[in-house]
């Protein structure tokens, strides 16, 4: 039985790179990591060399998103990350199915790019993405 949970537990497991000076991704990031009681989420900020140098990331673009992977090669960012985000997480699974509904009649990647946006202006703190914004 066990090794069947930690079987499951490393096919199910995601990991998440987020930009810690994005309000909109620090916010969903602090729910994802409150609520993840499976514990399914490894998450790390995507402001270190290591973690840019790891998954191959343009360190120029990397400002105000979220990226999730499974096997450490294939990146998803955007909606699709938060999708992939929010289905790890038992409780988040609504707004997983609501995105995945938005993504559907072809409203997802619309609403995603509003709400960073949104909550971007709303910030103070000067990201490079703020700066693009504006």
């Amino acid at each position: 039985m066990k090794h069947l949970l930690s079987t499951w537990r490393k096919k199910a497991t995601s990991h998440v790179l987020y930009d810690p000076d994005c309000p909109f991704c620090s916010k969903q990031i602090q729910r994802a990591k409150r609520l993840d009681w499976l514990q399914l989420l490894h998450i790390q900020p995507t402001n270190t060399a290591e973690v840019i140098q790891q998954y191959h990331l343009d360190p120029a673009k990397v400002s105000g998103k979220i990226y999730t992977t499974k096997d450490g090669q294939t990146l998803q960012e955007g909606l699709d990350s938060l999708i992939n985000l929010n289905k790890r997480v038992i409780l988040l699974w609504p707004i997983a199915l609501s995105l995945l509904l938005l993504k559907w009649i072809k409203l997802g990647q619309k609403t995603y790019d509003w709400l960073l946006k949104r909550s971007l202006r709303s910030s103070d703190q000067p990201t490079a993405l703020n700066q693009q914004t504006k």
